[in-house]
């Protein structure tokens, strides 16, 4: 499945995708994410994640949350410096 992120939180992503998922299915979630905290680089992702919602769009796509299983400590310290607190 190939999808846009549209948004994340500390345990959570959501994303925007032309293919529908079963509620509590687990996929495997890969991005990546602008590092320019020390250099310009791209910090790649990988986790498990469980899908907890499927909404139809207007634009016959889905928004899907997923729940991250297991964050890492870099994921959230780049979350952490890019949300306001």
């Amino acid at each position: 499945m190939y999808a846009t992120m549209t948004d994340f939180s500390r345990h959570g992503i959501g994303f925007i995708s032309n293919e529908k998922s079963s509620l509590h299915k687990r996929i495997e979630v890969h991005f990546d994410v602008p590092n320019s905290i020390k250099q310009p680089t791209i910090i790649p992702f990988k986790f498990m994640a469980e899908i907890k919602h499927c909404i139809s769009t207007q634009d016959n796509e889905c928004h899907i949350g997923v729940r991250l299983e297991t964050p890492s400590a870099e994921y959230m310290r780049i979350f952490d410096s890019l949300s306001p607190i």
